[in-house]
């Protein structure tokens, strides 16, 4: 009982922190805009020229950070938190919620190709391990509040309640048992709450209403799930190619890599503005069907190098919203390909972006189980639950053939 209430507690102190960390990234977004600049005196004819230097100057500032607090940043991630876990008595040191709050969401408000997931876990993370050792808890209590504190800000983030208590079962503690499971439902409840309170009850995603046209067309699903795996793993060889250059390649002082990540992503955004960020609002244009496939064909590529870049250089951020990135697009381009072969037998592209934003997430994080939930959670679209839970499972074996582990564990194991 008592785990419950401190649940409920850590529910609404991580679900308040997860918010907060999305108002932190939406304060640098306009900090970093058109809005920025015209507040701060800048005349209007020279922001074409200076919106692709914001994720430079995005990447300097971190660089700064890095270089003079080099301990608070050094904990960052979601791996972190998963060592945390397995071998630090589920110990987060409580200083890691300032500074990856405020390192990712300069990355991200900037323009730097990465997601809000990982900073979210390791935030509401050390708010449940903060209050465990506090009140001197138990190693299993305190790595069952870890789990809650993650869960409660995936939930509040994404108003994603369900899909917050799979993270944390299945990524963070990879337990299930009657003991964590009750705790983390709670939290993630309230953290739901909390969320929903501060931001409305609004979905991620509004998309069209979706279905399976044919059955027939499993067939072509799981072909989609075999090409999600393919690129999921040529996501991770790239993310982890791209820090052994930074780190080994590029001779220039460790404060300013950040920025060249940054300028590099800059340069990009000039003729494809889709890379900066999350990318959500380009998601929302492929799962409505008003994105070409040829663009869609493009981005996945060049959002595996933005994303790459960002994080290998010294961005701080996550995978999460890239991958539903690379998933949407690469959907949305074998959407078009199918349909225009076949339009009677087949959905439209939308709804292939729609599935393939769940397999290469599903695939890189190695959760397939949770990636199934959030997008459900994500877009409040049942209707094609077959496709997606299908794709979801081929595509995370067929990255198991390259990799048993997930982004996050190979992480660890380079470390």
């Amino acid at each position: 009982q008592n785990m419950l209430i401190l649940a409920a507690l850590l529910g609404f102190l991580a679900g308040f922190a997860s918010t907060f960390f999305r108002w932190m990234i939406e304060f640098f977004e306009s900090i970093f805009s058109v809005k920025g600049f015209s507040l701060a005196g800048i005349p209007p004819q020279t922001y074409p020229f200076l919106l692709p230097l914001m994720p430079m100057i995005g990447g300097l500032f971190i660089g700064l950070i890095c270089k003079y607090f080099p301990n608070a940043v050094k904990e960052n991630g979601v791996h972190k938190v998963m060592y945390a876990v397995a071998l630090n008595d589920g110990k987060v040191r409580k200083r890691t919620i300032a500074s990856c709050a405020v390192t990712s969401s300069i990355t991200i408000g900037s323009g730097g190709s990465a997601g809000r997931e990982g900073p979210t876990v390791q935030i509401g993370a050390a708010v449940g391990s903060t209050i465990g050792q506090l009140l001197h808890l138990s190693t299993e209590r305190i790595r069952v509040l870890v789990g809650c504190g993650a869960a409660a800000g995936i939930a509040a983030s994404f108003n994603a309640p369900l899909a917050g208590v799979l993270f944390a079962l299945e990524i963070i503690l990879g337990d299930f048992t009657i003991h964590t499971f009750s705790p983390i439902i709670v939290a993630s409840v309230i953290g739901t709450a909390t969320g929903r309170a501060l931001e409305g009850n609004e979905i991620t995603f509004h998309v069209p209403v979706h279905e399976l046209v044919s059955y027939s067309e499993i067939i072509l699903y799981l072909l989609l799930g075999l090409l999600c795996g393919l690129v999921s793993r040529l996501f991770t060889l790239v993310y982890f190619k791209s820090n052994d250059f930074f780190e080994e390649k590029v001779r220039i002082p460790k404060l300013l890599k950040p920025a060249l990540g940054g300028l590099i992503v800059g340069l990009i955004s000039i003729g494809f503005p889709a890379v900066l960020g999350n990318g959500y609002e380009f998601m929302e244009k492929a799962l409505s069907g008003e994105l070409l496939w040829s663009m869609a064909f493009i981005l996945i590529f060049l959002k595996i190098i933005s994303t790459s870049v960002t994080l290998g250089s010294g961005g701080l951020g996550g995978v999460f919203a890239p991958s539903l990135f690379i998933g949407a697009m690469l959907g949305s381009a074998f959407g078009a390909l199918v349909h225009g072969i076949s339009p009677n037998l087949t959905a439209s592209p939308e709804t292939y972006a729609l599935v393939g934003m769940g397999a290469v997430a599903g695939a890189v994080m190695q959760a397939p189980l949770t990636n199934i939930l959030m997008l459900f959670e994500l877009t409040n679209d049942y209707t094609i639950i077959l496709p997606i839970m299908i794709t979801c499972i081929v595509s995370a074996y067929t990255f198991r053939g390259f990799s048993k582990n997930s982004i996050y564990i190979q992480k660890l194991l380079k470390e």
